[in-house]
């Protein structure tokens, strides 16, 4: 990893040639608003040639490309209905997220929470929003397991 910038990577792929990640090609299953979140300078990645550009001499690179696609076997995996264990990431005005094994992310929408755990959504998200240091983090119910 050479340098970092808000919106991508650069990564030395040999000597003289920099390819750059795109934070859209770093996570299948995180919005990575700032490469820094899950990178550091100088350090090694395994990353996918994803375009050549000779002409403009860029190299494209992508890290998720690397890794399986977990979305593409999301419906195999989980099934209408199951019952599944997971932690609460963020909370809306709408339900929670939350985080699944797989660090796939799935919505709990207030519609289909509990009665009192609803209540408890709508007023954790009230007071979310109303204060910006708790909008910016996870408020857990509980222990954070739903």
């Amino acid at each position: 990893m050479r340098n970092l910038t808000n919106y991508g990577a650069f990564v030395e792929v040999e000597e003289g040639i920099d390819g750059m990640i795109h934070v859209s090609d770093m996570s299948w299953t995180r919005k990575v608003t700032n490469p820094a979140e899950i990178l550091k300078k100088g350090q090694q990645v395994e990353a996918v040639v994803l375009e050549v550009d000779s002409a403009n001499q860029r190299i494209s690179l992508g890290m998720k490309q690397a890794a399986e696609d977990p979305w593409r076997m999301v419906d195999q995996r989980y099934k209408i209905g199951d019952l599944v264990k997971g932690k609460i990431t963020k909370l809306t005005l709408f339900g929670a997220f939350v985080e699944l094994p797989d660090k796939i992310e799935g919505l709990v929408h207030i519609s289909r929470s509990a009665r009192n755990a609803s209540t408890r959504l709508r007023a954790s998200s009230r007071s979310a929003t109303k204060s910006p240091r708790a909008s910016s983090r996870s408020t857990p119910l509980n222990d954070g397991s739903v």
